[in-house]
């Protein structure tokens, strides 16, 4: 309910202030889609651990936001976004002939900066990249007990090993339609989203997150 409200406030403000900044040569807009995120080396460290069988899995769900383009040039702009991206790792486990399933649920608000070179056309090609920096705003553990089961949130959820925020690389890439757009995403971790530390040396080798996303989007 949270993320509905805070989205459709999004494009409000979005469309409150197309007009006055497209007199002067800047567009806004909103896009929204889906991602799948996954923590490849927790992939790596699980399919290597002979004692508790299993395998990792993505974790999908919405994601989506707004965006100011700025033009530098006829072909470079500066593009500022606010998304919401949701990461995370899911693992599962045979023990005992019976299987589990283990989730760790991100919700960020993502902030990147990115340069973006393509055609100011209606009609066109665009790629876009650089840094973003992204702060959670929910942090969730969670338990299927059996494969075709719900999930359950655990009772207390110890999310003191789940850090707060991430830097990352943004790369992006689509085509616009008038006023559409379709876009692809890679958003590459560039700092840990869960503390890997253990001194038995037995902890994955770092915790850096990778998402792709698939998006549709309107400027105005």
């Amino acid at each position: 309910m949270r993320r509905s409200l805070g989205m459709g406030l999004v494009v409000i403000s979005a469309m409150a202030l197309a007009s006055p900044l497209e007199a002067q040569g800047v567009r806004v807009g909103v896009k929204g889609g889906f991602s799948s995120a996954s923590i490849p080396a927790f992939d790596e460290a699980l399919t290597g651990e002979p004692s508790a069988p299993g395998e990792g899995r993505s974790v999908r769900g919405p994601t989506g936001g707004a965006f100011i383009e700025v033009p530098l040039t006829g072909t470079v702009s500066l593009q500022v976004e606010a998304m919401y991206v949701r990461k995370g790792w899911e693992a599962r486990f045979d023990a005992f002939q019976a299987e589990g399933h283990t989730r760790l649920l991100f919700d960020f608000v993502e902030i990147p900066a990115l340069v973006r070179l393509g055609s100011q056309a209606a009609t066109g090609w665009y790629v876009a990249g650089g840094p973003a920096f992204a702060v959670a705003v929910d942090r969730t553990v969670q338990i299927k007990r059996t494969g075709d089961g719900p999930w359950e949130d655990t009772p207390e959820c110890a999310c003191g090993f789940m850090k707060k925020t991430e830097a990352s690389l943004v790369l992006e890439g689509g085509v616009t339609f008038a006023r559409f757009l379709i876009e692809g995403r890679f958003t590459l971790g560039l700092t840990d989203i869960v503390d890997v530390e253990d001194p038995a040396g037995n902890a994955p080798s770092n915790s850096r997150s990778r998402v792709f996303a698939a998006l549709v989007g309107l400027r105005f």
